[in-house]
């Protein structure tokens, strides 16, 4: 949990929103795989390292909302867009060169550079979700039991980048009386929205990877395995939404966590698509708002505040001033005043314009 220190000197200042933190997932771009090769392995390095800046936009692009732009970046333009990059492995052999990278971008610069194209782009991020990895065999369906390389690729993926983060619980002792395995293939209510409760996320996504049809008969996920992954998503109002179905196949045992862990990008991009459909964020600079908050008490404040970061157009919310029971902030934003309005009301808050000219928020 983040503390906010406020030092008293007539005025309360607060340190930047929790939102201007969370970008950095956003923008960060995991496992791009890069393969070159070039008149030496020093020259290929350089190239490689060039194809994944170039790869890891598009994705970021089409994470963002904002894809087909990638190509109006010239490579200059888009190394003045990235802010950091980590080699996760790589290998030389001869003139070749083969890497897994991860790429951070610099949120201020690439928002400036959308704007000046005026495209209109997603940056906020949708509450986590709980994700409960099944495998299901011809001899059982497995959740909490066993550490399968299903449940291990989610552990192991980069479960707080995107717009839509991952909670993989630990299968503790409460878990496991919160929800079995076969009330989570049946989609219990009751159960999906306690373990969603428990964990204060946005919904549970159930994400069966079905092995039924594999051959080997002492390892359903041996060597030259198939199945299908089924994924169900449950929101907080407990309305379930099918993905679409994954079929996978693994040719060597060697070679089965690296396709598991494959297919959590396309499953990561149908639950990202969904989420853009519903919080597209207007293009342009950022507009402030001198607003007044009516608060009763800090945690009222803090309500407020965590209802502010769900608002698509909201871009921060910089306290100016407190007093009792009024909180004074500059409120940035983009699009219009009207849609600010509408936006906030979708959160429960009415912004509305006093008699003496100024903007309240209650």
């Amino acid at each position: 949990m983040r503390v906010i220190f406020f030092l008293i000197l007539g005025l309360f200042w607060l340190v930047p929103p929790s939102w201007a933190q969370e970008d950095m997932g956003v923008y960060r771009i995991a496992g791009v795989t890069v393969d070159v090769t070039a008149a030496s392995a020093t020259v290929a390095r350089d190239h490689a390292l060039m194809q994944a800046q170039r790869s890891a936009f598009t994705l970021l692009l089409e994470r963002l909302g904002a894809g087909g732009q990638q190509a109006k970046a010239s490579d200059e333009a888009l190394a003045a867009l990235v802010q950091a990059f980590e080699i996760q492995n790589e290998h030389t052999a001869g003139l070749r060169y083969t890497g897994l990278f991860s790429i951070q971008f610099k949120p201020p610069a690439v928002r400036q550079w959308l704007g000046t194209l005026g495209v209109k782009y997603t940056e906020n991020r949708a509450r986590p979700l709980v994700v409960l990895p099944i495998v299901k065999s011809k001899e059982k369906a497995t959740l909490w039991e066993d550490l399968t390389p299903w449940r291990s690729a989610w552990m192991n993926s980069e479960k707080n980048t995107g717009l839509v983060p991952f909670i993989v619980p630990a299968g503790d002792l409460e878990d496991i009386a919160i929800i079995s395995t076969a009330e989570a293939l049946s989609g219990k209510v009751e159960a999906l929205e306690a373990l969603r409760q428990k964990y204060e996320a946005g919904g549970v996504l159930v994400a069966v990877l079905d092995v039924t049809s594999s051959v080997p008969e002492d390892d359903a996920l041996g060597e030259k395995g198939e199945g299908v992954i089924m994924a169900r998503r449950y929101d907080e109002t407990g309305e379930a939404k099918d993905l679409d179905r994954l079929p996978i196949a693994w040719g060597t045992l060697a070679g089965r966590g690296d396709v598991l862990a494959g297919t959590l990008r396309p499953l990561s991009q149908q639950l990202e698509a969904a989420w853009r459909a519903t919080n597209k964020v207007p293009s342009g600079a950022v507009a402030t708002l001198p607003v007044d908050v009516n608060v009763p008490t800090l945690a009222a404040w803090a309500q407020i505040k965590q209802k502010l970061t769900q608002v698509p157009v909201v871009a921060s919310a910089q306290i100016v001033s407190m007093t009792r029971g009024l909180v004074h902030i500059e409120l940035g934003f983009r699009g219009e005043l009207a849609s600010l309005s509408s936006a906030v009301a979708e959160q429960g808050l009415t912004l509305e314009q006093g008699a003496g000219g100024g903007w309240l928020l209650r």
